[in-house]
C-alpha cells in the first residue's frame, strides 16, 4: 500500500464550493429525467476537470423573485479544493455558472463559497 503524504496548510483542501443543480426549466417547469441527469454530469465533469473531484446529495426549496414557493429536486455537487486551485480557476466556475443560468433558463443558481450563499445569473 502507498504511503500517503502529509499535506502542508498551503496544500489542504481548505476551500470548498457547492453548486446546486436545478431540475427545473422557466423556474418551476420540471425537466426530464434525462436532461437533469445530464446537467449533473455536465456539472461534475466541468468541476472535476478544474480541481479534481465531487461529491453530491440534496432536495431543495426557495422563494422565487416574484413570491412562488418552489419546491424541486436539485443536485447540490460539492467540491473540495485548496485555496490556490480556487485563485486559479474561480473566474472560470464563476463565468460557467452565469452560462448555464441562462442555458439552463434559470432566474440564478445557487452556488456556495464557505459558508456563504450566492446567486449566480
Amino acid at each position: 500500500m502507498e504511503k500517503l503524504e502529509q499535506l502542508t496548510d498551503s496544500e489542504s483542501f481548505s476551500k470548498e464550493i457547492s453548486i446546486y443543480v436545478p431540475s427545473t426549466d422557466n423556474l418551476n417547469e420540471p425537466i426530464t429525467e434525462g436532461e437533469f441527469k445530464d446537467r449533473i454530469k455536465e456539472t461534475q465533469m466541468a468541476m472535476t476537470k478544474h480541481f479534481g473531484g465531487t461529491t453530491m446529495h440534496g432536495i431543495g426549496t426557495y422563494l422565487s423573485e416574484g413570491g412562488s414557493y418552489v419546491k424541486e429536486d436539485v443536485a447540490v455537487v460539492d467540491v473540495k479544493m485548496t485555496y490556490e486551485k480556487w485563485l486559479k480557476h474561480k473566474d472560470d466556475v464563476y463565468a460557467w455558472l452565469r452560462k448555464k443560468s441562462k442555458e439552463w433558463g434559470q432566474e440564478a443558481i445557487a452556488f456556495e463559497y464557505g459558508a456563504e450563499m450566492q446567486f449566480i445569473s
